[in-house]
């Protein structure tokens, strides 16, 4: 029996921390084996080596962009065979997906406690299904103000600091758009039409969509209270409102209480697919990192992935 870790040496907490796979190696000694991978086709090489040689437990380190990469390369290698239980180091910038199901530590000490569950025998799984979109895999996705915020975020150094500042600046483009009619960065719509499960909903100049079988998207804001409600299924809200009416309701949907917003223009539901439709190319984020669609795309949900919970 093994775990193998699989370590992206440019993430961020890594970049500041190359010494963590030594220490990983070191504190797993002989039932760990670490790989470390630059690019997605080192990911597959990876991948290919552990499913040959039956690796029971396949650790990741880096945040949610790092995880989204590897389980697509995962996926697509595995085929139709389960992939073994996925341990998350939590050692990224973004942690959204260790968060949801329930690791609020970082790599040393998740390792650690892994190790002790194993040699006790009380490993505690977590299951969540994937959204697969276009060849890849992902928990969390989004466009309009979502992908907008990130395309701003990543622009130069990232950091908490930086995504403070990018809330005040949303905030205050529902006003200075308001009131002095000026063009929006954060807040621009994207235009289209979306389908859930085939049905048209009445939404036009959309402010946001966002979807997820994870409930967490960053400040541990829990907007997505269905995601895990439902396997097979991922909850997604969208919503065309003006921006001071999203504004106003913020309290409410970041909390988990959509469901108290009883308004056309908001819809906030359990779907197996999504398809948007926009006159030209959008941007859109999965798990963190963009992408851009040529003017359709559709989101439809992938296989379970089972997550060890430490």
């Amino acid at each position: 029996m093994k775990l193998g870790i699989i370590l992206n040496p440019n993430s961020r907490y890594n970049l500041r921390n190359p010494e963590s796979a030594d220490e990983y190696q070191q504190l797993g000694g002989s039932f760990v084996e670490l790989r470390k991978t630059s690019s997605p086709d080192d990911v597959t090489c990876v991948a290919e080596d552990f499913l040959k040689r039956g690796i029971s437990f396949i650790g990741i380190s880096g945040g949610d962009g790092t995880i989204h990469q590897t389980l697509t390369r995962l996926i697509h290698v595995y085929g139709k065979k389960t992939i073994p239980p996925v341990l998350l180091l939590g050692d990224g910038t973004m942690n959204n997906i260790a968060h949801s199901i329930g690791i609020r530590n970082k790599g040393r000490a998740n390792l650690k406690k892994f190790l002790q569950m194993v040699q006790r025998r009380e490993l505690v799984l977590r299951e969540r299904t994937t959204m697969h979109i276009d060849g890849r895999y992902c928990f969390l996705f989004g466009c309009g103000m979502t992908s907008n915020f990130l395309t701003e975020l990543y622009k130069g150094e990232k950091g908490y600091l930086k995504s403070v500042d990018m809330v005040k600046n949303a905030i205050g483009e529902v006003f200075t758009s308001s009131l002095f009619n000026h063009e929006v960065k954060l807040l621009r719509p994207l235009d289209g039409e979306i389908y859930f499960d085939g049905e048209k909903m009445p939404l036009h100049h959309m402010l946001v969509v966002l979807a997820g079988t994870v409930e967490e998207v960053g400040f541990r804001l829990r907007p997505l209270y269905l995601a895990s409600e439902k396997r097979g299924h991922f909850h997604v809200i969208a919503t065309d409102l003006d921006p001071k009416d999203v504004l106003v309701r913020l309290g409410i949907i970041s909390t988990g209480n959509g469901k108290l917003i009883r308004n056309p223009r908001y819809c906030d539901r359990l779907v197996r697919e999504m398809v948007i439709r926009s006159p030209g190319p959008f941007e859109y984020t999965m798990d963190g990192d963009i992408y851009i669609a040529d003017g359709e795309l559709e989101v439809k949900t992938g296989p379970d992935i089972q997550f060890v919970v430490v």
